[in-house]
């Protein structure tokens, strides 16, 4: 799969360490979560705006069982690994900034991130 090529129109989601670690090769963010080795249980996400036809999501997880049955992996992906990594591309087409933006805040909130949630850029070609 050809992350600068997506379907417009097309959602992803995509869930396994080799597939999703291909991706952000591509991305050439590869070592987007190398610091998360240093904690026990936890989840992280990153979203990226400037893909030319997609919001991109990028998740890591580490023991998925100590969190609740509506944490935000669980809701996207059935019976999830208790470690792992997931790619999610939202097109642009059919999700404003500002709903996108509004989805990410509430998901950073529940989780309870101190920060308030930005949007990242992906390094230029």
């Amino acid at each position: 799969m050809n992350v600068w090529n997506l379907n417009p129109e097309d959602s992803y989601i995509l869930q396994g360490d080799d597939v999703v670690r291909d991706l952000m090769k591509q991305l050439r963010i590869p070592n987007l979560f190398g610091q998360a080795s240093e904690f026990d249980a936890m989840h992280a996400f990153v979203a990226f705006d400037n893909h030319p036809t997609h919001w991109i999501v990028l998740h890591l997880w580490q023991k998925l069982a100590d969190y609740s049955p509506n944490h935000v992996v669980q809701k996207l992906v059935h019976n999830p690994d208790p470690n792992g990594l997931l790619f999610e591309a939202v097109p642009k087409s059919t999700t404003t900034r500002s709903a996108m933006e509004e989805k990410l805040i509430s998901e950073a909130l529940r989780m309870g991130a101190r920060t308030p949630f930005v949007f990242q850029h992906l390094p230029a070609n």
